[in-house]
């Protein structure tokens, strides 16, 4: 009597988690593959909070409430669900954190958190890399990001870190020292990291060489930071938001504008002239934040708008009038709780995505 074999049940829904670079633990990026429509389907790339600083805030708790909710409850199971691919998570170096000290004496160096622009947009853009070698889904993806997780996110389509930045190498691995200039200060070509007399950043991201990721069709930022001076100026009584910015960033201000979103808007810089792959952009915000403030999404609200105008202006220029592959929107999405309610239950973070995909879908048509 002849035994048939059964082939092994595999659930896709089990997160991998895999390395883009070599000099810290922190470098990885968790995974869920989904087995509806890989090659059509669209990724949720998410990049997680806690002011570019906070060791308790990593890629798999805050991926995973959201997530589990999308995959499970109804409507999303069986409408949103179907049109994606795969969710990643991405960790990056972390700047010091006052209430969780390190001693570098007895910590390695691959553990100690000393983080310090540009190591965190540096981060970023090598596991998008890593990412879009391992995946090939080219522009079909979703970036998320909440808190300085948005920062980062747009960030990573600004024209100043694409245009200056080298690129990835073949391998998707940082090299040695992090920076790749063979400079140990974390600054890379600019030294401190101010604005240069052309308009650019001596931002030296230092990724190697190679390609560099594609742009997403669409970002998602929750209770995101995108102008870090007006951040500390609308909470200047509070020293934690200094602190934090300088944690991360160093004292020279031109440097915090010359990195803000919402506050580079020359067209090379800022993300008219970087996000050329971009369609949508969503900003949520909670009246109930208790950290950021409704002022950080009206701005990167305004600075949005010349990049929808010209996609416009460009359809024009070329006869197309306002066909679907050239329109672009903008969509303020208001969701409740407190600052991290939002990924923290995952209810408000999966409706959000959801959202997001929808007016994606839309603007297909």
């Amino acid at each position: 009597m002849s035994i048939t074999a059964i082939p092994p049940v595999i659930d896709p829904m089990i997160p991998e988690t895999f390395s883009y670079g070599t000099n810290h633990v922190l470098q990885t990026v968790t995974v869920t593959t989904l087995s509806a429509l890989p090659d059509k389907g669209y990724w949720v790339i998410c990049i997680h909070g806690g002011a570019w600083r906070d060791p308790t805030q990593s890629a798999l708790n805050y991926l995973t409430p959201a997530v589990s909710i999308l995959a499970a409850s109804e409507p999303y199971a069986s409408t949103t669900h179907a049109h994606l691919a795969g969710f990643a998570s991405i960790n990056y170096r972390l700047s010091p954190h006052p209430d969780h000290p390190q001693d570098r004496n007895s910590t390695t160096p691959t553990e100690y958190r000393a983080a310090r622009h540009p190591d965190h947009i540096a981060d970023v853009q090598a596991a998008l890399a890593f990412l879009q070698r391992k995946y090939g889904f080219g522009d079909r993806y979703i970036l998320v990001g909440h808190s300085c997780g948005a920062t980062l996110a747009f960030q990573s389509v600004m024209g100043s870190f694409r245009g200056n930045q080298t690129t990835t190498s073949n391998n998707g691995l940082v090299d040695g020292d992090g920076h790749g200039d063979g400079h140990g200060d974390g600054h890379g070509d600019g030294g401190d990291g101010v604005v240069d007399g052309s308009g650019g950043l001596g931002l030296g991201l230092g990724l190697g060489g190679g390609s560099v990721a594609m742009g997403p069709q669409a970002i998602l930022g929750t209770a995101g930071i995108y102008d870090l001076r007006a951040l500390r100026d609308d909470h200047v009584q509070i020293a934690a938001y200094q602190q934090i910015i300088e944690g991360a960033f160093g004292e020279e201000e031109a440097l915090w504008d010359a990195v803000s979103p919402a506050a580079v808007r020359d067209e090379r810089n800022g993300v008219v002239g970087g996000w050329t792959a971009g369609r949508l952009a969503v900003l949520a915000h909670s009246p109930d934040d208790e950290l950021v403030n409704a002022r950080q999404h009206e701005v990167m609200s305004e600075a949005l708008k010349p990049w929808v105008e010209a996609a416009a202006s460009s359809s024009s220029q070329g006869g197309g009038g306002s066909s679907s592959s050239s329109r672009r929107k903008v969509e303020l999405l208001p969701i409740k709780g407190a600052h991290d309610d939002c990924w923290d239950k995952g209810i408000e973070l999966a409706r959000a995505i959801a959202f997001t995909l929808d007016k994606l879908l839309e603007l297909q048509e």
